[in-house]
């Protein structure tokens, strides 16, 4: 099964080009048709045995992430969250800035040393920011712009009994799906397998 690859890869919601050529290129002699529609979504088409049904599969590529908001004089970066993202566990994640160039960063928080009144308060995507080394706004022009996808950094880790990883929810369908069409020749009924976009 391919859920390590799957899981490494990049493609927060509205953002799956990798996923989607990933995909792409490993079924591309397994198919008897493949399309992709403008929102994104790869369908992969195989003739049954018989035609007098037809079969959907669907698993979605995207994974939940962030965008660049604002980029604050002093370089730091306020973010929006892409999908249900769970403000409370994001401080000290590694993430992946994806502009120009894929930059590393880390979601930053006020050190507890400096509070005074929030400590009892819960943290707020507001109260949260990523830092990528940068000293100022004008180190980053070029490089990363308004709108520009954040992904978490986590790597797949697989041992016998545990799978850990990001965007587990819905690579493995994914994964699950590209076996289907790789392990069989001939599917009872014509059959799409379809990887749909921006599910979160």
């Amino acid at each position: 099964m391919d859920i390590k690859i799957l899981s490494d890869l990049n493609g927060v919601s509205g953002y799956e080009e990798d996923i989607r050529a990933y995909l792409k290129e490993r079924v591309k002699t397994k198919a008897d048709e493949i399309k992709v529609d403008s929102m994104g979504n790869l369908y992969v088409f195989k003739r049954g045995k018989n035609c007098s049904k037809k079969v959907l599969w669907l698993a979605h590529m995207d994974e939940v992430g962030f965008m660049v908001r604002k980029i604050q004089k002093n370089g730091l970066i306020r973010f929006s969250t892409i999908g249900g993202v769970d403000p409370s566990v994001l401080a000290s994640k590694p993430v992946w800035v994806l502009g120009k160039e894929k930059i590393p960063g880390v979601i930053g928080f006020k050190p507890i040393h400096l509070q005074r009144t929030d400590l009892d308060q819960p943290i707020t995507k507001e109260k949260l920011y990523i830092d990528v080394g940068a000293n100022s706004a004008e180190e980053l022009k070029g490089r990363i712009d308004l709108g520009d996808p954040i992904a978490f950094q986590t790597q797949c880790e697989m041992t016998d009994a545990i799978i850990r990883g990001k965007a587990l929810d819905d690579r493995v369908g994914c994964a699950l799906l590209l076996d289907m069409i790789e392990q069989t020749d001939q599917p009872d009924f014509d059959t799409w397998y379809t990887f749909v976009t921006q599910e979160e």
